[in-house]
């Protein structure tokens, strides 16, 4: 049927065990997934990680949902600007945060507002919705700073979801400010088989295409 293959390991091959850039690998072959034809091979390059890892963490880990209003930190990276596309497609108001403005204007393509974030001290959210706090944050930067400020400006009852894994970013909480907000804080890690399948299926049904540069 099908011959084109998009290979699930890129959090196995390569990082803990080496082969990431050898020319060619063996794979068990219940790693392999079954694209579709329609989908150009430089776009399928990116369906492992920059389509999937957003879809797990808006779908399974936040549960974006229309009506939510997303903070995207580091919204210009190649994960991030892809974040920022799988929230808007789950209904959310986005705002994408980025400190350098050279990437405005693929955070604005993507249906998110930019947001410079040179300085967490000087974020105003109010400028983007009419509230000055965000129900869900995404955090793909990973420091002490991106971090406190995501916790700060959650809504009652938000979501912060963390995609890095930093040694040595230790951050306090607060209990109390947990339970008297209701907060949830939440890592997410990749994604599971199905949702890179899933992932592929929106591409191919034109449902978030990817951005590859």
């Amino acid at each position: 049927a099908n011959s084109s293959l998009c290979v699930n390991l890129p959090g196995w091959v390569g990082v803990p065990r080496d082969g990431g850039y050898a020319p060619f690998a063996v794979l068990p072959a219940r790693n392999l997934i079954p694209l579709p034809d329609a989908i150009p091979a430089a776009q399928a390059t990116a369906i492992p990680d920059a389509i999937a890892t957003p879809l797990h963490a808006c779908k399974t880990r936040a549960r974006v949902q229309a009506g939510d209003r997303v903070a995207v930190i580091g919204a210009g990276g190649g994960v991030g600007i892809h974040m920022v596309e799988m929230a808007r497609l789950f209904g959310a108001q986005v705002a994408g945060l980025e400190a350098s403005e050279s990437k405005f204007q693929a955070i604005t393509a993507m249906g998110g507002t930019p947001v410079l974030s040179r300085s967490f001290d000087e974020i105003d959210l109010g400028t983007v919705w009419d509230a000055p706090t965000a129900t869900v944050v995404i955090d793909l930067l990973g420091t002490r700073e991106s971090v406190t400020w995501g916790l700060k400006s959650l809504a009652l009852g938000g979501r912060f979801v963390a995609l890095t894994t930093f040694r040595d970013v230790d951050v306090p909480m607060s209990p109390r400010d947990l339970v008297l907000r209701e907060l949830t804080v939440l890592g997410s890690r990749y994604a599971s088989k199905a949702e890179v399948a899933g992932a592929a299926g929106r591409v191919a049904g034109g449902k978030g295409p990817p951005i590859v540069s």
